[in-house]
């Protein structure tokens, strides 16, 4: 499956199946139309509107998963502990995404970030997080 992130100093992929099932064709236009700030991505409101909409037909065309993007839409907002959140973020997320959610801007993609990661901590603290989260969600091993 082609990468949702894409490689660092190039663009994601347009391609991925998930992006293209849960992203709504506004979503696409406004991303094409205004840009997306802080990465890379310009603005190409010169194209126009008939253009810019035939670019998201093509997006389309690499869609073999269902469109989810009103039933995603529809969803509430996020609510909760920003508090809580930021604890499972720093114990589950940031091991591949960074301690400040930039991904392989943080130094890696994925696991090359995770790897790093893991060598930053000792491994008995690794395990101390791992065995606490696993008795937090209640798995049993």
């Amino acid at each position: 499956m082609a990468s949702p992130i894409g490689v660092p100093g190039l663009a994601p992929s347009l391609t991925n199946q998930e992006l293209l099932s849960i992203s709504s064709d506004k979503f696409f236009m406004s991303t094409i139309r205004d840009g997306r700030e802080d990465t890379g991505m310009m603005p190409f409101a010169h194209l126009g509107r008939k253009n810019v909409r035939a670019i998201v037909a093509y997006l389309r065309s690499h869609a073999r998963d269902p469109n989810r993007a009103e039933q995603v839409d529809s969803q509430p907002d996020a609510r909760g502990d920003p508090r809580l959140g930021k604890q499972w973020y720093d114990y589950v997320c940031s091991t591949c995404h960074g301690l400040d959610g930039n991904g392989y801007e943080a130094g890696g993609t994925g696991r090359l970030a995770q790897r790093r990661r893991v060598e930053q901590l000792e491994l008995k603290e690794l395990e101390a997080r791992y065995a606490a989260l696993i008795a937090r969600l209640g798995i049993r091993r």
